[in-house]
């Protein structure tokens, strides 16, 4: 099991490592959730998509910090990494329908491209915001 301590460590060779091992491991537990989904404001853009990898790896209890990685604060490939992710949640990812609207506002092809197929594989969930999507 992983040293969750070293996700803090300064040394970003030492953070990145820890994701890295965090991504070998057959799933990362819950209580690791929280500790990665800090990753996603790592100075390392290397570090806060290896965050998203290992949070899509979590499972439902990370569709919240899979969320938060769709802001547009993100660099591009953390959104899209994220869009795939909650794709792969389906109706689990439904809290994460109108961030993904918003992508679907991008400049990036790739994000809208990835926002709109989450969206779908959520399903049902998504269509009251996505006919006021259509309105706009």
């Amino acid at each position: 099991m992983t040293d969750l301590a070293k996700l803090e460590d300064t040394d970003e060779h030492v953070r990145l490592a820890a994701l890295a091992e965090l991504l070998t491991e057959e799933a990362p537990p819950a209580p690791a959730v929280p500790v990665v989904a800090e990753r996603l404001n790592d100075a390392n853009d290397g570090a806060r998509e290896l965050a998203v990898l290992v949070l899509e790896r979590a499972g439902p209890s990370a569709v919240s910090a899979l969320t938060a990685a769709l802001d547009a604060k993100q660099p591009i490939p953390v959104r899209v990494l994220a869009a795939s992710a909650l794709a792969k949640a389906g109706e689990n990812g439904a809290p994460a329908v109108d961030p993904l609207c918003a992508c679907l506002g991008s400049h990036d092809d790739k994000l809208r491209w990835h926002a709109a197929f989450a969206l779908g594989k959520i399903g049902g969930a998504a269509v009251p915001a996505l006919q006021v999507a259509l309105r706009s």
